[in-house]
């Protein structure tokens, strides 16, 4: 965030429509964390990203998952729930529509800067600590852990910033 003068912070989870849970299988969630991943290098909506996270989780209620942070430089972007409406297209995309979405950012009332989503300037100090804890929460090892993963799969993505 010290980068560029203002930064959009989406967080998405992104989960399978309960049918497509039934019957989905460890590699076939993996391969579409790594689609999503490989999406970031060329599809248009991710011209103007500056970073992201992509975590894989298991849960009992909702099976696999995928939490999802994406940063894009605020100074070229900035209508971010039709840039989470486009992410969530494309993830529809990706798992051939056993998909769905959500956006996290949602969740959470009032201030921006306390949710740690949203455009943030660089000289925001306080939110810029709520986007810390945020990502924080997709990184801890607490998580809800992966009961099988795929031989040498990675269940948590970063991107460089270019």
């Amino acid at each position: 965030m010290d980068r560029y003068s203002k930064t959009l912070v989406l967080r998405l989870n992104l989960y399978y429509r309960e049918a497509a849970r039934q019957r989905l299988t460890v590699e076939q969630a993996f391969g579409d964390m790594n689609r999503l991943a490989r999406a970031r290098r060329n599809h248009p909506i991710f011209e103007h990203l500056v970073g992201s996270i992509i975590r894989v989780e298991q849960g009992q209620d909702q099976g696999f998952h995928l939490h999802v942070a994406f940063f894009f430089n605020g100074s070229e972007v900035f209508r971010q729930f039709r840039i989470a409406e486009r992410i969530g297209e494309l993830w529809y995309e990706i798992t051939q529509n056993r998909g769905y979405w959500h956006n996290s950012g949602l969740e959470f009332k009032g201030d921006e800067a306390l949710r740690g989503t949203g455009m943030f300037h660089r000289s925001d100090i306080k939110g810029r600590q709520a986007v810390a804890n945020l990502m924080t929460y997709l990184v801890k090892d607490k998580q809800q852990y992966l009961r099988v993963k795929p031989v040498g799969a990675r269940a948590y993505r970063t991107s460089r910033i270019r």
